[in-house]
């Protein structure tokens, strides 16, 4: 360590910065070298942070008390807690970082699990209305199928009993005459069966329609389903954001409310040792006046003990009254005195 020609208060106050050399030595070899890669690293890096700021904060607050003291070499002070300061900060920066690089590691690896969670949600969401939407389309095309069957099968009962008919139509002109109310009865028989046919059909096809309308109540209940499912995923999502927000924003009022704290104390420190220097300054004063006090009360004590002369005149009573009065006044002023504003309240 390189120190000018200073003072010797000045000395004094650089050498009690210097002597936290031999502190640093020790924490350099204490911390130098350590990598928060492990659960007991991490803990070492943290405490280590912590003693090494520690120490920094004490020298700036002890430089900025020997400042005060000393202005004319505050500048070497602070050019002596500086180094040491650049010292420590040579030490505490890479312990720092080394930290940072793992907390951030862990932030990602977090936000990646998260994120991995919400896709695999998002992906389970698409199979299942893909699966959903397959099966519509299979329904809807069986029981299209279905349909096409029917229609197929009643075209060939229809073109049936029309040539039954025409078959009978041709038996019928032949026997025309001979056959008009067997072939009216006829007639009104196939009508009837006509009749109940298109109703049986028309029964069927809606018990189709019916059916078909069901399935759709189904497959949209089951769409309502899987969007009340994606909200929930996406509410879930915006709680975990809000809660890390929430998080972070708590960590910085600690970090706050905690620097508040070490500024009153250093503060509070500082008001102390001014008290205290104030109160020796008083007490160191009060005892040089405490020779000035003695003689001071002695004279007060003769003036009190003056022969007091006889007066012939009222005029002369008169003086001799003030004169007295004057001189009980100096003698409890003497009596009284302690400090300069003691005179001029007197």
């Amino acid at each position: 360590m390189s120190v000018l020609e200073v003072p010797t208060v000045a000395d004094a106050a650089i050498a009690e910065l210097a002597s936290r050399e031999e502190t640093l030595k020790l924490l350099a070899e204490k911390y130098s070298g350590l990598t928060p890669d492990t659960k007991e690293g991490y803990e070492e890096v943290r405490r280590g942070i912590g003693e090494l700021r520690k120490l920094r904060v004490d020298i700036e607050a002890r430089r900025v008390e020997l400042k005060a003291d000393a202005i004319s070499w505050g500048r070497r002070v602070d050019n002596e807690a500086k180094r040491l300061t650049q010292a420590i900060l040579a030490i505490e920066e890479p312990l720092k970082a080394a930290k940072q690089l793992v907390d951030d590691e862990k932030e990602r690896i977090k936000r990646e699990a998260e994120e991995a969670k919400r896709r695999q949600v998002e992906e389970e969401l698409r199979e299942k209305l893909a699966k959903d939407e397959e099966e519509r389309k299979a329904r809807i095309a069986a029981e299209e199928a279905a349909r096409e069957i029917e229609r197929q099968a009643e075209r060939e009962r229809q073109r049936v009993e029309n040539e039954r008919l025409a078959a009978e139509r041709a038996k019928l002109a032949e026997e025309r005459d001979q056959a008009e109310a067997a072939q009216k009865a006829e007639r009104e028989r196939l009508e009837a069966e006509q009749a109940a046919e298109r109703e049986r059909i028309a029964a069927e096809r809606k018990a189709i329609d019916d059916a078909r309308r069901a399935a759709m109540e189904k497959i949209e209940a089951a769409r309502a389903k899987v969007e009340a499912e994606r909200m929930k995923v996406e509410q879930e999502r915006q709680r975990l954001e809000r809660e890390q927000f929430e998080r972070a924003a708590r960590e910085k009022a600690e970090e706050e409310a905690r620097a508040k704290i070490e500024r009153e104390r250093i503060e509070a420190a500082k008001a102390a040792a001014a008290k205290a220097e104030a109160d020796r300054i008083e007490r160191e004063r009060l005892e040089a006046i405490r020779p000035d006090q003695d003689k001071l009360r002695k004279l007060a004590a003769d003036i009190r003990s003056l022969p007091v002369p006889a007066m012939a005149t009222d005029e002369g009573k008169t003086a001799l009254d003030v004169a007295l009065r004057k001189l009980l006044l100096v003698a409890k002023f003497l009596e009284r005195w302690e400090t300069p504003e003691s005179e001029v309240a007197a």
